[in-house]
This record gives C-alpha cells, sequence and structure tokens, in this order.
C-alpha cells in the first residue's frame, strides 16, 4: 500500500506520524538530546523523580563518609533530604558545602518483599562554587507582547 501512495501523500504521512509521535515521547524512551551545558541545579528530594542514568547536580553539606577499596562514598544534605555519593576522587571533609555533578543510580535492597533500595550518585566531578549554574528567572510578560502596537499590549 505504501508503494502506491504518491511522494506528496508519503511525506504528509511522514508529518503526521512525526507529529503524533513528537518530541516528549522520544524523551520518555532515552532518546532525547542531552542537556548543552551544565544542567540546572537540582534539589536532593528531586532525585527519585529522576530516570536512572540521568546527569544531575546539587548542591549541599558533606554530613557522613565512609571508605571503600578502590572507592569511597560520602553522604551530603541539603534542605529537602540526604543522598549518598559514590566516588573515587578524594573525599571532601565533614562539614563542607559541596556541588557535585554526578549520574543517578539505584541500589535495589529486598528485605521481607519489602523495597528498601536507595537513589545514590556516581560522581563525575565536583564543581567550584563559581562553575554552579545559574538558575535563569522566568520573564514576567511573554516576549512577543514588545512586538504589538501599543493598543494590543496585555
Amino acid at each position: 500500500m505504501f508503494a502506491r501512495l504518491s511522494l506528496v501523500q508519503r511525506t504528509m504521512l511522514s508529518l503526521i506520524l512525526g507529529g503524533l509521535i513528537g518530541c516528549n515521547s522520544l524523551a520518555n524512551l532515552g532518546v532525547a538530546l542531552p542537556y548543552l551545558g551544565e544542567p540546572p541545579l537540582s534539589t536532593i528530594a528531586k532525585l527519585k523523580d529522576q530516570p536512572k542514568g540521568s546527569i544531575v547536580v546539587i548542591q549541599g553539606t558533606v554530613s557522613k563518609y565512609v571508605p571503600f577499596i578502590g572507592s569511597a562514598a560520602y553522604q551530603i544534605q541539603d534542605k529537602t533530604g540526604t543522598v549518598w555519593i559514590k566516588s573515587t576522587n578524594p573525599l571532601p571533609q565533614s562539614g563542607q558545602n559541596v556541588i557535585v555533578k554526578g549520574k543517578v543510580d539505584f541500589q535495589s535492597i529486598e528485605v521481607a518483599s519489602q523495597e528498601l533500595g536507595e537513589i545514590y550518585l556516581l560522581e563525575l566531578e565536583q564543581l567550584e562554587p563559581t562553575e554552579q549554574p545559574q538558575v535563569k528567572p522566568k520573564p514576567k510578560k511573554a516576549p512577543t507582547n514588545d512586538l504589538f502596537l501599543p493598543h494590543k499590549n496585555l
């Protein structure tokens, strides 16, 4: 059937199917483009909404640390919660305020048919406070209002 369609019909069919699928569906499948630049600063509470493998930047205060063979982990906290960060880099000091860029991961632990797993980050790098991604404020009015004549502005 597809071979019998004209070029215009095939093009229109492709455009309609592309519109139905859309970029949003691709993002849900993990096919979306990565951030250009640094991801925005996130809170620890929002990590549970991030898919496994996504890159995030969080800021917090180091509260605990645990050495492992060949690596280590430290826990940071902000006003929304705590999270462990697994790292092969030198550990920050307890009480130090850090900004960490990391990959979200999850360790499943089942005990008596209950999931007690925990989200943690694989540290990619520690950012300097001057490298902190800035959250841009949203404009209060639509930028298109400047294009209208004064009697059409809302």
